[in-house]
């Protein structure tokens, strides 16, 4: 139960990336943070981008 787990990245690029890393088929993910920190182009680009 709970977080499987959790990552932090210094980047949004990095954060994509570690993003793009982990998910599989029915994953579900949560991205929060600040509009200002630009986390939406994350979100945007998991939205469009198969899992692996």
């Amino acid at each position: 139960r709970g977080v499987a787990e959790t990552r932090w990245a210094p980047s949004v690029e990095e954060g994509l990336a570690a993003a793009q890393s982990l998910l599989r088929p029915g994953d579900c993910v949560l991205v929060k943070g600040s509009r200002a920190m630009g986390l939406e182009a994350i979100a945007e680009a998991l939205a469009v981008v198969p899992v692996r």
